[in-house]
């Protein structure tokens, strides 16, 4: 897969834009280096790249995600996502581990919160026992990533969310100063407020001792709707 990456590393080179890896890297704290690639413009480089490399890269798209966690640009780890998105149907309960490497190396919202709700959210899905043991041993963790993960991998089960995990889950983290987990409580909330508005203002309402920004944000689309 070594070739298949450096290929795309060129064409990735090839629509780099120096003005905006500036504003990108300042956006994201500076924390990592970009090309300078947004969004729209990676989509449209990897419509061709799949049409033509998804046979071959098929039985080897895990080694391919790696090697795109392991370079330098940021961009590369969203070509990851991106590449991770297209088989995601083919990750098996033995891919938990797999993501919880790609989860705690080079963590920041952009990585975590797309894996928690795509494929971990898919694996856990589809393994009802890993979901019954891995998101608690997540929680149970002192990484605040694989916490934020833990919370928020439910975002996309709809009216199916296993609430009564949620809530234990966000009453775990009441005490906790940490910005992207009070965000991550509320977001789950308002994400399952969509669903199930009546639960959602019961736990809020008998559970006051939450953060401001976990209750704000939860009651958010609720109040928009006027629910609340």
């Amino acid at each position: 897969m070594e070739d298949v990456f450096e290929y795309l590393l060129i064409i990735h080179q090839q629509a780099s834009d120096e003005a905006r890896s500036v504003k990108m890297a300042q956006y994201m704290r500076n924390q990592y280096d970009f090309l300078g690639v947004t969004a729209p413009i990676r989509k449209e480089l990897l419509r061709p790249f799949f049409t033509e490399y998804k046979r071959q890269i098929r039985p080897h798209f895990r080694a391919l995600v790696k090697l795109c966690w392991d370079h330098k640009y940021r961009e590369m780890q969203m070509t990851g996502m991106d590449i991770l998105g297209k088989f995601q149907k083919e990750l098996g309960p033995e891919d938990i581990l797999f993501m919880e490497e790609l989860i705690t190396r080079k963590s920041w919202w952009d990585t975590v919160d797309w894996l928690a709700a795509n494929p971990v959210g898919y694996i856990l899905k589809e393994n009802p026992k890993l979901q019954k043991t891995v998101p608690d041993q997540w929680m149970n963790s002192d990484d605040f990533w694989l916490q934020r993960t833990a919370i928020l991998f439910q975002l996309k089960y709809k009216d199916e969310v296993d609430a009564e995990m949620l809530y234990r889950f966000i009453k775990s983290q009441k005490d906790s100063k940490e910005f992207f987990i009070q965000k991550a409580c509320g977001w789950a909330l308002r994400q399952y407020s969509k669903y199930n508005p009546d639960s959602v203002i019961d736990f809020l309402q008998s559970t006051p001792d939450l953060p401001r920004l976990t209750i704000t944000e939860g009651y958010k689309d609720m109040k928009r709707k006027g629910i609340v």
